[in-house]
């Protein structure tokens, strides 16, 4: 007699082969093999015997999640071909008709890469629920903390044995097609959830312009003198960094420049108009001496006013830098939003690399973004090996120029259908993958690289902090009202 496991593969050809009569008995048998099993613990089993099936539960669920990784990608072709098959009934008759390549044939699913006899049945309804949060195991590899993995492996694993069973009871022939597709559709789902949200670029505004208003209304300064020390420890690093006449003119016409604040008591906010001058200095990239002068001005400018501990302006800089940051994503993302309707067969993947392949080459947005921020934009614009070739397979997909070759040469559309299923899912596996690069370039621009990782996270709460306090105090800043 045939295992409940070589039916369910045998459910899973027909199906794909499109016969609906073998299909049907095949669900009969697999339904009648499992009217045995008990849906909660049986009133014989002792606890023994109940905590054996759910720890043999567990781990057959991890030994099957194992062994699914590498079949996963020809699950997902059984999947499109299973829909074209549904959408065009005599699309299979007409590949083999005409003798149609399938170019994804020999990619393995879950059943091929399965060992016979692996399969444990579970018992009870709790250990078919905790076999199946075994299988989604590895998707605690996933980025993020605790609770975030607990939730990419418990969310998906309900998801699936739920659907599954509801599709056992109303339609048992597709059960194995929904479980697949709820497994893989729970993944995505959960794996696009976000942990804390960050401040969006309006938000970052507010209280950027809250930070300088807060610091001039309660004439925070910079006493004359100070500044003075300040600005004679910027130009001394300006002549160690090369500033000479012929060789930094753009970088001693900007000291010439702030040296005009000299002898006043200067707003915090006046502050960054000091720093924006002494930095647009090295703007033209090909003047390498100015580039270098440039950047030694605005690191010691930096430095001296955090040792002067002027922390009105710290703070209101911080603040200016991450909204500074979120508007240059945000123009990112415009960008794209614009070029999506110039590429009709590819839509916003294509943009997406098209806008960030620009960014990649413009040297002065990307030369102050550290090497792990300009590899994660170049790996947008470039892609890597799997996002490439599901790009190529998305040649495949209706809106592709392959399927409506076939049709023509064939004279049948459901020929073109055929190959179509592969097609699309190639074209969405595309478009997922380069959203992911998307999001972490997104990610690293915002926070300042990678080494301001931690830095951004904590910059982020004590933003948000700081805008509730003041917002308590009437509009004084928390500093202030600490320091008296």
């Amino acid at each position: 007699m045939a295992s409940l496991q070589q039916l369910e593969t045998a459910l899973r050809n027909a199906d794909a082969a499109g016969d609906v009569e073998a299909a049907k008995k095949l669900a009969g048998a697999i339904t009648a093999a499992r009217q045995g099993a008990p849906a909660s613990p049986a009133p014989d089993m002792s606890s023994k015997e109940w905590l054996d099936d759910q720890a043999n539960s567990i781990g057959s669920g991890l030994a099957l999640g194992a062994v699914a990784v590498p079949g996963t990608p020809g699950t997902i072709r059984d999947l499109g071909r299973a829909a074209t098959n549904k959408l065009f009934p005599n699309a299979e008759a007409n590949r083999k008709k005409y003798q149609a390549v399938d170019m994804f044939g020999w990619l393995p699913n879950v059943e091929d890469t399965t060992p016979e006899g692996l399969n444990y049945e579970p018992k009870t309804t709790s250990g078919q629920y905790l076999q199946t949060g075994g299988e989604m195991a590895f998707n605690a590899l996933a980025p993020g903390g605790l609770l975030r993995k607990g939730a990419m492996v418990a969310g998906p694993a309900l998801a699936t044995e739920t659907a599954g069973r509801a599709a056992r009871t109303l339609a048992p022939e597709y059960e194995p097609q929904v479980r697949a597709a709820t497994a893989i559709l729970s993944t995505v789902l959960a794996g696009k959830s976000k942990g804390i949200k960050e401040m969006s670029t309006a938000e970052l505004k507010a209280v950027k312009d809250k930070a300088y208003a807060v610091a001039d209304a309660n004439g925070e300064t910079i006493a004359p003198e100070v500044f003075d020390e300040i600005l004679n420890r910027v130009g001394a690093a300006a002549y160690e960094a090369g500033a000479r006449p012929g060789l930094a003119d753009r970088s001693i016409n900007a000291l010439k420049y702030a040296d005009e604040y000299s002898g006043q008591a200067l707003p915090i906010s006046e502050l960054d108009k000091v720093r924006q001058l002494l930095k647009s200095a090295g703007a033209n990239r090909l003047e390498g001496t100015d580039v270098n002068v440039s950047g030694r001005m605005v690191s010691e400018f930096d430095n001296a006013l955090n040792e002067k501990a002027i922390n009105a302006h710290a703070d209101a800089r911080k603040a200016n830098t991450a909204y500074k940051r979120s508007e240059f994503v945000d123009d990112l993302n415009h960008k794209i939003d614009l070029k999506t309707s110039k590429f009709s067969l590819s839509g916003r993947e294509n943009a997406t690399r098209d806008v960030y392949r620009q960014l990649a080459g413009n040297e002065n947005k990307t030369r102050y973004m550290d090497k792990a921020t300009k590899d994660a934009i170049d790996r947008v614009a470039m892609g890597g090996k799997v996002e490439n070739a599901a790009r190529w397979g998305g040649k495949f997909a209706p809106t592709g120029p392959i399927p409506a070759g076939a049709a023509i040469l064939s004279g049948d559309a459901a020929t073109a259908a055929g190959i179509m299923g592969p097609g699309i899912v190639s074209r969405l596996v595309a478009t997922a993958l380069t959203s992911k690069n998307r999001r972490l370039a997104e990610a690293l621009i915002k926070r300042g690289g990678e080494e301001g990782k931690n830095a951004f996270a904590q910059a982020q709460e004590k933003l948000q902090r700081d805008a509730l306090v003041r917002a308590l105090l009437g509009g004084q800043s928390a500093s202030g009202v600490a320091g008296r």
